[in-house]
């Protein structure tokens, strides 16, 4: 089935514009007041009006509030998003960036951002045989998953050999005796 197009109006034109820019609606409230679907209005004013939304753009000054509340404050994303009066989607992105990545579930932050130091990398080298990935991450304070990445991508380009011990090469499991 071809879905019917609605034709617009010069009329509908003018009073979404009126509304949506002038009156400062939103898109929501643009549609409600004219009883047309919000994608609509969206839709008429990307394509006849050149400006589909109005988007404040964020400075570093901003930004720079956001994290502190999040750091300082202890608060959770969507309480800041409120508070700033934006979307909970721009605040978490601007936290994300920021600070590191996050684990959605919990907002734990991990390290998947900070750079591996030459240490780091030594430890690895030196330890990968005798400790597992989990001990040698909570030295390091990363994730186990950053280590074995780091792992296999120390076989890869230095030609690290597999544990002497442990079952299969891909596993990397110590036995405990």
């Amino acid at each position: 089935m071809k879905r019917c197009k609605k034709d617009v109006t010069l009329g509908e034109i003018k009073d979404i514009e009126y509304l949506f820019y002038h009156e400062n609606l939103s898109a929501y409230e643009t549609a409600k007041i004219l009883e047309i679907k919000k994608g609509r209005v969206d839709n008429i004013s990307h394509k006849y009006l050149k400006n589909q939304r109005k988007r404040k753009k964020i400075d570093t000054e901003e930004k720079n509030k956001i994290v502190k509340m999040f750091e300082e404050k202890h608060l959770h994303y969507i309480a800041i998003a409120r508070k700033m009066k934006r979307s909970k989607y721009t605040v978490r992105n601007i936290i994300r960036e920021e600070t590191g990545n996050y684990n959605n579930n919990r907002f734990i932050f991990k390290n998947s951002r900070k750079i591996w130091t030459k240490e780091e990398f030594d430890y690895v080298r030196k330890n990968y045989k005798e400790h597992t990935a989990k001990e040698i991450a909570r030295t390091l304070g990363r994730s186990e998953v950053a280590v074995f990445t780091k792992i296999r991508d120390l076989r890869k380009n230095e030609k690290i050999d597999y544990k002497p011990r442990g079952g299969h090469p891909n596993f990397r499991i110590v036995l405990k005796l």
